[in-house]
């Protein structure tokens, strides 16, 4: 009971302390409040970006294997002469996986055409992405309608002049128009729309299939020149399971490697890339953002432990009588280091509570302007964020309160009180 009643009397000591020094307590806080700020913004945005990472990755499939001349990896950053110098993907290489692979459920082919003029009526679109697209590719990129329909097998093999556009290229074009079955022209030919893809904002590579509009591949080859260099493209697999993946791969080289005449002894000049891969190279780059963010941060929170630690010693300094006169009344030392020690980690706790609520706001203005923008990104506060965030501020109490307090306890009483 008697425990009880002087840990109570602890917290009430304390508490008046600080509403006594409002002005002094509110700047205090400010400076644990601002590295406490600085260090969860940090990891919430990098945690956020790992989470947008994972979902739109997610879309794509565990699955899916794409073939392409560059790894995703930092090893394309280390050499990328070497990487960029490869050929690309062919249409041919796409034909013969297509009709040699086992254990698949689609095989896609993709080339990129950047900044093309697209018109309707009096109304154009400059600096429009093209994607010349094989039948499986609207399905296996998992892409939804809002009207129409994607172009069918038959219209993709015999290079029928068809189109899907992405929601924001409809929308500019034709304006309140009903877009299916109208026609628009794309390189001077005339190009019937028979879809409309819903909208879905940018992702995080800053790409989205709103301002795109995509082609039959047979149909842009009679158009476009495919065998430019300029043209990015890729082949798609999606493997029928996950058990079949070492398998299909193995398949995948075997094919390329004969499609392409490579000598037994000769490396791949191609590469196979999962989805997973982009993570791993996203997730090495943001260990380092987490990393430089929170060396950067600690400085602040230095800056604020050393402001608390020396409102610590001047309060101590304040109350020297106060202490001398409990400790005359039979204090001991121990509820003299508690009530200093209390008073410093509640000071911490409420700087750090403040810096989560600012953290908090934050990320609501963030998010609120990525959504204005379109952007296909969620900014995520975790549990852990939130806890690691009132842990540190404690933390900082502790360590910063522990010396004023532990001189506090050991002033003489006799001394004290005729300072």
């Amino acid at each position: 009971m008697k425990f009880l009643h002087l840990l109570v009397e602890g917290w009430r000591i304390a508490l008046h302390s600080l509403s006594a020094h409002r002005l002094r307590t509110m700047l205090t806080m400010l400076g644990v409040s601002i590295g406490i700020f600085a260090i969860t913004i940090i990891f919430t945005l990098v945690n956020s970006l790992d989470h947008s990472l994972g979902k739109n990755i997610q879309k794509l499939g565990n699955t899916v294997l794409f073939v392409y001349h560059v790894p995703w990896s930092s090893e394309a950053m280390d050499d990328w002469q070497k990487y960029y110098m490869r050929p690309k993907v062919s249409f041919n290489e796409f034909q013969a996986l297509k009709q040699n692979l086992q254990a698949v459920d689609g095989v896609s082919f993709e080339a990129r055409i950047r900044s093309q003029l697209i018109k309707h009526g009096k109304r154009s679109l400059q600096r429009v992405g093209i994607r010349a697209v094989t039948e499986d590719y609207l399905w296996m990129n998992a892409l939804d309608f809002s009207d129409g329909r994607p172009f069918s097998a038959l219209e993709a093999t015999a290079g029928r002049p068809v189109t899907v556009l992405g929601s924001t290229i409809a929308e500019k074009l034709f304006q309140g128009e009903y877009p299916i079955g109208k026609t628009v022209r794309m390189h001077g030919k005339k190009v019937k729309v028979v879809g409309v893809l819903k909208k879905s904002g940018t992702n995080m590579f800053g790409t989205t299939p709103d301002d795109l509009a995509y082609l039959p591949y047979a149909f842009a080859a009679r158009i476009y020149n495919m065998d430019s260099e300029s043209f990015d493209k890729y082949i798609a697999v999606k493997v029928a399971n996950l058990e079949k993946i070492p398998a299909v791969e193995d398949e995948i080289v075997g094919i390329m490697r004969s499609e392409r005449g490579l000598r037994p002894m000769k490396e791949n000049d191609f590469e196979i890339n999962r989805p997973e891969m982009l993570i791993k190279m996203f997730s090495s780059a943001t260990d380092y953002l987490r990393i430089g963010g929170f060396v950067i941060s600690f400085f602040s929170i230095i800056v604020g432990g050393f402001g608390i630690g020396n409102i610590m010693f001047t309060t101590v300094k304040e109350r020297t009588f106060e202490i001398g006169l409990q400790k005359a009344l039979g204090a001991l030392r121990g509820f003299i280091l508690y009530q200093f020690l209390l008073e410093s980690v509640i000071l911490c706790l409420l700087g750090g509570i403040l810096g989560l609520v600012l953290n908090w706001l934050i990320t609501i203005l963030i998010q609120v302007i990525l959504d204005s923008m379109q952007a296909n990104f969620e900014v995520v506060v975790s549990m852990g964020d939130i806890v690691f965030g009132v842990a540190l501020s404690a933390a900082i109490g502790l360590i910063s309160g522990f010396i004023p307090s532990a001189m506090a306890s050991r002033l003489d009483p006799v001394e004290s009180m005729r300072r």
